[in-house]
């Protein structure tokens, strides 16, 4: 599950989505996923869906 986004707490699919909107494309900004009840930081770079 992910807890938060580029430093945006995700409660909900309304925070997720506002979350995606906001990224820049080829900017890396970190994720944290909830897995068996620890959180994981981890980097992603958005691409371009083109």
């Amino acid at each position: 599950m992910i807890v938060k986004l580029a430093s945006q707490k995700i409660e909900d699919i309304y925070d997720y989505t506002y979350a995606i909107e906001a990224l820049k494309i080829g900017e890396t900004v970190e994720i944290v996923v909830n897995r068996e009840g620890q959180d994981v930081t981890l980097s992603i770079t958005p691409g371009s869906r083109d």
